[in-house]
């Protein structure tokens, strides 16, 4: 029995999310294969996604029951049909309650073996028939995809789940951990689901557009304007995907399994691990997932006091890097410090791989200046944030349609102005001219930090009574839920 990269066929018919997969298929290709389940029902391009590449094929009475609760037993064929060659090893018996020879045991008792279901309990039985909550559907998915949420040190176990999945976009409005999950609502957030994972695993390279997608700029939180537009014209007028110097870096982290540090390269100190110590009291391992090197750095006081970038051995992993003068000027308490690091966690959530997935090719840095300038405008009319162009519903897109794209030209014309002096004039008068539209002049820099300003808004302050631009950018993030829950981890954390 081996895990397996899901049908190349994906390839060939997936949309981008947000799209709803609503291309993927033809209509009248997928009438009649359930007789209780067409191409107009709710979900159908989930499933029928599903029953393209094998893992679903309806009941043996040719209905789908799409509405029916998911049960125990069903839910262990799907979970293997996803992510496993269909020749399992011989198993069976593996619980009291499971009959002998039915068409269920198998799938149970291999993903029994696999660690991906348990028994009920200390009663030692399984409950094929019984049905699966929301909360112990996500955890499967956790474990068959290799999300790494970590579970056990939550203070409630799913929490972490659902903001996984609510950054991953696969969760329908509305679901409850405790409610039973129906068949189409599990098909439609396994379908995406097995897209992400695809993504990550690179299937798609050679065959779709999804090769053409690149990961996202990730600009430094800077007080001084002047310094980060500096830094643009260096780089040619083009936003640099690596905002840190590596000659800077004091010391390299690799984050472990257990949430501690293993040198890298560097010199140890102890005042760099307590920054650390800092930086994971308030957000937790749960909660980020992707970030797997910790950085401590330095460019002289009151510069650059934080940044995160994708890691040095992976575009799908990422770093936090930390200047640890500035750390300790006012403490570790010091409330601009903490401000800061919430911010750079914004873009961490933001620009999550799920929501801007990686090209190695930007970030080796192996494209040329035409083949980059293609990038942007293949993107269009989505948001290209300086190195990625973002998936139609992720976060930063939303955004960017949202409040950003009613500038027009006026905003990406003052981008391509040659003369320092005339570029930060004009960025100035931009913020002048919409001021109400922005929490502050550095919000006002480009949508990533824009967002990112919000989110920091978002999660330190009450939520605003007015309706200014500025306000409704904040109450974006009160649309979803999962960002509510992140919200109160953070909140929680800081305020002890």
């Amino acid at each position: 029995m081996m895990k397996k990269l899901l049908s190349i066929l994906l390839a060939l018919v997936i949309m981008p999310f947000g799209q709803a997969y609503s291309m993927m298929f033809d209509d009248e290709d997928y009438d009649g294969i359930f007789s209780d389940f067409t191409s107009e029902s709710e979900y159908a391009e989930s499933v029928f996604l599903l029953y393209d590449i094998g893992v679903l094929s309806g009941n043996s009475d040719g209905t789908f029951a799409g509405d029916r609760p998911l049960n125990r037993a069903e839910l262990s064929k799907l979970l293997l049909n996803a992510v496993v060659y269909t020749d399992l090893d011989d198993l069976g018996g593996c619980f009291e309650d499971l009959n002998a020879g039915a068409w269920y045991e198998i799938y149970v008792c291999n993903a029994k073996e696999l660690g991906y279901v348990r028994g009920d309990g200390d009663s030692g039985l399984f409950r094929p028939s019984g049905t699966t909550n929301v909360a112990e559907a996500l955890s499967a998915l956790n474990m068959i995809f290799e999300w790494g949420v970590d579970t056990e040190s939550a203070a409630v176990w799913y929490e972490p789940l659902f903001v996984e999945a609510g950054l991953q976009s696969i969760l329908v409005d509305g679901l409850d951990p405790d409610t039973a999950i129906t068949r189409a609502v599990f098909a439609d957030i396994l379908a995406k689901a097995v897209v992400n994972y695809d993504l990550e695993q690179e299937v798609f390279v050679g065959f779709t557009d999804y090769y053409e997608w690149v990961y996202a700029n990730i600009d430094d939180y800077d007080d001084y304007l002047g310094d980060l537009m500096e830094e643009f014209y260096e780089n040619g007028g083009e936003w640099s995907h690596n905002h840190g110097d590596e000659d800077d870096i004091l010391a390299l982290y690799k984050i472990n399994g257990s949430d501690g540090l293993e040198l890298i390269e560097g010199v140890d100190e102890a005042d760099y691990r307590a920054i650390w110590e800092k930086f994971k009291s308030i957000f937790p391992r749960e909660i980020r997932p992707t970030l797997k090197e910790f950085a401590i750095f330095s460019d002289g006081l009151e510069e650059t006091l934080a940044y995160v970038q994708q890691a040095s051995t992976s575009s799908k992993e990422w770093r936090i890097a930390i200047d640890h003068q500035d750390a300790y000027v006012d403490g570790l308490d010091d409330a601009e410090f903490v401000l800061t690091l919430i911010h750079e966690f914004g873009h961490l959530v933001t620009l999550h791989p799920a929501q801007v997935p990686p090209n190695e090719s930007v970030y080796l840095n192996t494209l040329s200046d035409v083949e980059y300038e293609q990038l942007i405008d293949d993107c269009l009319p989505r948001y290209f944030t300086g190195e990625g162009c973002a998936l139609a519903e992720s976060y930063i897109n939303v955004f960017y349609q949202t409040f950003w794209s009613g500038f027009g030209d006026e905003y990406e014309d003052i981008l391509y102005i040659a003369d320092d002096m005339e570029y930060y004039t004009a960025l100035e008068e931009f913020y002048e001219k919409y001021k109400d539209q922005f929490l502050n002049d550095y919000a006002a820099t480009n949508p990533a930090e824009d967002i990112a300003e919000s989110w920091t808004a978002f999660v330190l302050d009450d939520k605003p009574a007015g309706n200014s631009v500025a306000q409704e950018k904040v109450l974006f993030f009160y649309d979803y839920p999962e960002m509510l829950a992140l919200r109160k981890v953070i909140r929680d954390a800081v305020s002890e």
